[in-house]
């Protein structure tokens, strides 16, 4: 038996650069296989990056009258030009599916970039970046994209060990703008480790009796230098804003934060909790194999791990929410988790370790694909509800969604209706809420919004006002029975509303989507 596991270990060693591609490719099966990929926030980033497409089009004049594109580089633009080009070549389903295509492969070979920058033997234990890829259901592309070029900053920082030149302080100056472009936070973590990298660097020179003070200082300079632009467009974001600090958030508890701590892989179901207590068994097993270094080569020292422990003391200090963004706290956890698996997947283990510790990443890996799967398949399903019903649509309508489904997936799944032809205003748009996305409501639009909102909570909670506003301000109204005892308990209101200003032109085979035409709305 033992023979035969050494003989394993060997072979994957020797062909571990084909076998990590077929395990990364393998990964990308939970968006190809299902007709529709689904998540969280992705229906709203579709649905605006179709509005950036029409902006410049023909349709530009009606939608001044309820949007406006803000023009200041904000940190949260990368994947919109992407699904914007994309789907205007073809098919914004598509495009979204090329995107997360792009996002597991750059995040499969991104996390083993950064294990083997920091050690140059080919590890197996790099594969364990497979468990943080489908964390992005939560539909956070942005920030999602953001997370592998933190990798490739880390990784190329360490690579090139001070020694810049006009080529690597141009590639990293690039780096640091697309990061920028894709999440302030992880922008922020990478001058924050990329500083800690560096002191790292001069503390290792002076261990081994090289440290000069020139290089040094001229290696920071470098450092300085190449988030210099990413870094004016910073200061300029948070000075615009530093009048609309968050409200209504407060720094949670130690104690608190402590009994949040398995949230760690974002999802909270039961089998991710286990998978986080097997991962726990991974770091156990690789603190053992490597106890003699943490006692005399100072391994708490690493620069991951000085990463991981300055990502963990956010977590416990930094608000849920800066700037008007919140999950500040979900982010730090899942840097935190992620240089925790580099810095085990960068230590030095006997083999019966590592192709243990290779083994049990296989099984969570595979148990976490086959859960995801499982799932997209059916909420595909509810998808092409939506991406037929929004073909019944008139163009240039307004629409607002009486949303009754109490599965989280679907607060936002009404924006899959405006990825066709129609144009359509979705009143339903978040990001148009907030001043951290392309677009935003002109101000009366807002405003209407801000009446509506009762109609657009989740469920519908009607009050006076959005009733009587609604005939005025609503062409077309979509109602989502999906569960239906909720749609039972409808308000009153709503179904005089529906009777008296509306009628029923369109119901989905299933029976859970229904949509409704203002009887006075001609088009």
């Amino acid at each position: 038996m033992q023979k035969r596991a050494l003989q394993l270990h060997r072979w994957l060693l020797q062909h571990e650069s084909r076998a990590f591609l077929a395990w990364a490719l393998l990964h990308t099966l939970p968006v190809l296989l299902p007709a529709f990929f689904m998540s969280y926030d992705g229906p709203a980033h579709l649905y605006n990056s179709r509005l950036l497409v029409e902006w410049f089009g023909p349709d530009r004049s009606w939608l001044e009258g309820f949007i406006y594109l803000q023009h200041e580089p904000l940190p949260n633009w990368i994947t919109y030009p992407f699904l914007a080009l994309f789907g205007a070549l073809g098919n914004y389903f598509c495009a979204d599916k090329l995107l997360q295509l792009l996002y597991v492969m750059s995040m499969m070979y991104g996390f083993r970039y950064l294990v083997r920058s920091f050690s140059a033997e080919t590890k197996l234990l790099s594969w364990l970046g497979g468990v943080l890829v489908y964390h992005h259901v939560t539909g956070m592309y942005n920030f999602s994209m953001s997370l592998p070029l933190l990798m490739l900053i880390m990784g190329y920082y360490e690579r090139i060990n001070g020694q810049f030149n006009v080529r690597n302080i141009s590639s990293l100056l690039v780096l640091s703008i697309l990061l920028y472009f894709s999440h302030l936070t992880g922008y922020l973590a990478a001058g924050l480790l990329c500083g800690l990298l560096w002191i790292n660097q001069q503390w290792r020179a002076q261990d081994q009796k090289r440290f000069e003070l020139p290089p040094a200082l001229r290696s920071l300079g470098a450092t300085f230098l190449f988030f210099l632009p990413s870094l004016a467009m910073a200061v300029s974001f948070f000075l615009k804003r530093s009048g609309s600090a968050s409200s209504g958030f407060s720094t949670p508890l130690l104690l608190e934060k402590l009994g949040r701590m398995d949230a760690l892989i974002l999802f909270n179901t039961g089998l991710e909790f286990g998978i986080l207590r097997w991962l726990y068994v991974i770091a156990a097993l690789v603190l053992l194999a490597s106890w003699p270094k943490v006692r005399y080569e100072r391994l708490p020292l690493h620069p991951l791990a000085l990463g991981m422990w300055a990502m963990l003391a956010l977590y416990f200090f930094v608000p849920d929410a800066s700037m008007g963004a919140s999950f500040t706290s979900v982010r730090l956890q899942l840097f935190f988790i992620s240089l925790a698996l580099a810095w085990m997947a960068s230590q030095s283990l006997p083999w019966k370790t590592e192709l243990t510790a290779w083994s049990i990443t296989l099984i969570l890996s595979v148990a976490l694909l086959w859960h995801y799967g499982k799932s997209w398949h059916g909420l595909s399903r509810d998808v092409a509800q939506w991406e037929a019903a929004g073909k019944q649509l008139p163009n240039r309508s307004r629409v607002l969604t009486l949303n009754y489904s109490t599965h989280w997936y679907h607060e936002h799944i009404s924006n899959f209706l405006g990825l066709d032809k129609p144009l359509i205003m979705m009143y339903e748009n978040y990001e148009a809420t907030n001043d951290y996305f392309p677009f935003r409501f002109q101000p009366e639009t807002l405003e209407h919004y801000r009446q509506l909102r009762p109609l657009l909570a989740w469920p519908p909670q009607p009050d006076a006002q959005s009733l009587q506003l609604a005939p005025s301000l609503v062409d077309v109204v979509v109602r989502w029975k999906y569960d239906s005892q909720n749609a039972e308990q409808q308000h009153a209101g709503l179904d005089s509303l529906l009777s008296q200003h509306y009628q029923p032109y369109y119901r989905s085979e299933q029976g859970h989507l229904e949509l409704f035409k203002r009887k006075s709305y001609e088009h």
